[in-house]
């Protein structure tokens, strides 16, 4: 998008939060920080049910916020879900169908990023391990630059893909994929050595530190663990904690590491006093990524009691771990049984800010009722996309297509069969039929988006 726009987008919406927060002598805009695993499965955590692994933080953040038991990524696969994320789009709406390559792609510039939005209400923004929406560095092919910076983030320590999660320097990738910060290469030399979830939480704190030097500025953070995508590395320091799992424990002891980050991050917010002020989420991209076929997927990840697994369209593969702290709204803690996606977070966001939302069709929708204990319905289906799979979900139906030019539809009861068991199509026929066209008119729209011409007023 044209800076140019951007700052006209700022200087408009700015107006509104600036009057409505005027006067406060502290911030009363709560600082934002949204954390993202790579693969971590809805049942990848002790309090989703997990009978091995230690989560402790994790399961003490959600005693004391929401849990999320129906938390969808927005697609089964990462550069999907962090292009939806980011800008509460459907992923599809972007053409991003699945992961990104080098020099084949990245989010498209016209794209509104939560970074970008949130300048107008006084924020500044950081971006923090796996970026995966373009190239940091002109390797292959100029046009597919597109790193936090131009994205809208201030501050920014960001790998273009995947690394090893210990000794991250230490396996096959080139240098294009290694960490940058704000645009320079960071050598070995500067700490990147041991746990990576470590490697990433401590540049987060380290910028959150000299955020709260200045009190009258908020921040927006999105954090993004590279675990637990392979390739994966013991972390020694949980060695024991799995010893009698064999190579599951390999995984076991990743999904501990990311844990212990997300103990320092929120033991970091109290000490800084700003725990209170500061809406904190957790989630992952996608389910886990697990061998064998859709019904017996064989592998460390746990995609709980679901069907599918990453890369399809089934529970397991969208279906993940949500959890959302934020003491000042979050009084009492509670396991939330209403749907809510990952595009959701760009909406929802900016109604809590007083942000107008720009003139666009979005996929996500505000859950502020929600957090807050309200009455909430989501009115609308939410449509899905990955990989030639797609699907259509309401409060109670599913209608799924798996990728294929000759793939039948298939239907879903998913208050009576969470587990995808039953396949209703065939005797739900005028159903299938209602649901089917509306898919099909929403993947239109979808496609419309990709043309650019649906961008409107910025």
């Amino acid at each position: 998008m044209s800076r140019a726009i951007l700052t006209l987008f700022a200087l408009a919406t700015v107006l509104l939060s600036s009057v409505r927060f005027a006067g406060a002598a502290s911030p009363t805009k709560p600082n934002i920080i949204i954390c993202m695993t790579d693969d971590q499965g809805w049942g990848d955590v002790a309090c989703y049910g997990h009978k091995i692994v230690k989560t402790p933080h994790l399961d003490k953040m959600a005693s004391h916020g929401i849990r999320f038991e129906r938390f969808y990524a927005n697609a089964s696969m990462c550069s999907p879900t962090r292009a939806g994320t980011l800008t509460g789009r459907n992923n599809l709406r972007m053409g991003i169908g699945g992961p990104i390559a080098s020099g084949r792609g990245h989010l498209p510039a016209g794209e509104i990023t939560l970074a970008e939005a949130t300048q107008g209400a006084g924020y500044t923004s950081g971006h923090f391990g796996k970026w995966h929406l373009g190239d940091i560095v002109n390797e292959k092919d100029p046009a597919h630059i597109m790193h936090p910076g131009l994205a809208g983030f201030d501050e920014w320590f960001t790998t273009r893909n995947v690394l090893p999660t210990y000794n991250p320097y230490d396996g096959k990738f080139a240098r294009d994929h290694h960490y940058y910060h704000n645009g320079r290469y960071v050598p070995e030399s500067q700490g990147i050595t041991g746990d990576d979830s470590a490697i990433v939480m401590d540049r987060t704190l380290q910028w959150i530190r000299k955020c709260t030097q200045q009190p009258d500025k908020p921040f927006f953070a999105f954090v993004c663990f590279h675990a637990v995508h392979n390739p994966l590395g013991m972390i020694p320091k949980y060695q024991q904690l799995y010893a009698a799992e064999g190579k599951k424990g390999v995984y076991y002891s990743n999904l501990t590491a990311i844990d212990a980050a997300m103990g320092r991050l929120r033991d970091e917010l109290r000490a800084l006093k700003i725990a209170d002020n500061t809406m904190l989420w957790f989630c992952s991209d996608n389910g886990p990524n697990l061998k064998g076929d859709l019904d017996d997927s064989q592998g460390p990840g746990s995609k709980g009691p679901f069907r599918g697994s990453k890369g399809n369209l089934y529970e397991g593969g969208v279906r993940v771990p949500g959890i959302l702290e934020w003491p000042a709204v979050v009084k009492q803690s509670r396991v939330e049984q209403a749907m809510v996606v990952t595009t959701d977070l760009f909406p929802t966001i900016l109604e809590m800010i007083g942000m107008p939302m720009p003139a666009r069709p979005y996929d996500g929708v505000s859950v502020m009722k929600l957090i807050r204990g309200e009455p909430f319905e989501r009115t609308e289906p939410v449509g899905f996309a990955a990989k030639g799979w797609r699907a259509l979900q309401d409060g109670r139906y599913k209608l799924l297509r798996r990728k294929g030019r000759d793939a039948g539809y298939e239907l879903y009861d998913m208050a009576a069969d969470p587990y995808e068991k039953s396949d209703l199509a065939s005797g739900q026929t005028q159903r299938v039929k209602q649901m089917r066209a509306a898919l099909e008119a929403w993947v239109k729209s979808c496609e419309r988006s990709q043309t650019g011409k649906d961008y409107g007023a910025k």
